[in-house]
């Protein structure tokens, strides 16, 4: 296939003069056309350089995948659409931004302290932890790094800084609104009191006390009796004669 000089763009359909619609039919008649009178060979119309480009046409336009490869760079690339503002959502969005970086801030801090020697989260580590989504945690990471507030390792895992932590306590974000952005896997929460005090044991009942038994009743004494004074009679002593 013939070529256009280097850094030239050749537009085929009007080289042959034909419309960007038009059928093989009139791509092969055009062709036909002005070969013949841009021929080498032609005494009178003879010119090399057009030509050659209707060659070119040619070649390009009759194939319909090296046609439609053609149209996609003669149309260009796709006009952008005309810039927008977001409207009251950005500034509803833009509240959120700061709880959405101490979040970050928050998790990492927590790693780092908890697991010193594997300090790092990597992205996705991190998105599945919250419930904002990959979009925005990437702008609040991106935000992150660019204020040094948070670093890659060697692995590519996120890590806070020594800014990040101090930024972090600084500020001492509530822990309420930070929780409505976690999600339940990962949540590391304390155990309920009552399971961490060990159950106090339950002193026995105390056993019944034996049914008392009543006292026998004393003899009733008998009325001649009750008026009677003992006489106690002393033993009898021996004499010493």
């Amino acid at each position: 296939m013939s070529a256009p000089l280097a850094g030239k763009f050749q537009d085929h359909y009007q080289v042959l003069g034909i419309e960007p619609d038009a059928d093989a039919e009139a791509i092969g008649q055009a062709y036909e056309t002005l070969s013949a009178m841009y021929h080498p060979r032609n005494p009178a119309t003879a010119d090399k350089t057009k030509f050659e480009a209707v060659v070119l046409a040619h070649e390009v336009l009759s194939d319909p995948g090296t046609r439609k490869v053609f149209d996609s760079v003669r149309s260009g690339p796709e006009k952008e659409a005309p810039p927008v503002f977001s409207g009251t959502s950005f500034f509803e969005q833009l509240a959120r931004e700061r709880e959405r970086r101490q979040f970050i801030l928050c998790l990492l801090y927590d790693r780092r302290r908890v697991k010193p020697r594997t300090p790092g989260f990597s992205a996705r580590q991190l998105e599945s932890l919250t419930t904002m989504s990959f979009a925005e945690l990437e702008f609040a990471i991106w935000y992150l790094k660019q204020t040094g507030m948070v670093a890659s390792d060697d692995k590519s895992n996120l890590t806070i800084t020594v800014r990040g932590m101090d930024y972090l306590e600084d500020q001492m974000p509530e822990a309420e609104s930070m929780m409505k952005l976690m999600k339940v896997v990962g949540v590391s929460e304390p155990a309920p009191r009552a399971a961490m005090v060990a159950p106090v044991p339950q002193a026995k009942p105390a056993a019944p006390a034996p049914e008392s038994v009543p006292a026998p009743a004393s003899k009733p004494v008998a009325p001649e009796a009750a008026g009677r004074r003992s006489i106690v009679i002393p033993p009898k002593q021996k004499s010493h004669v």
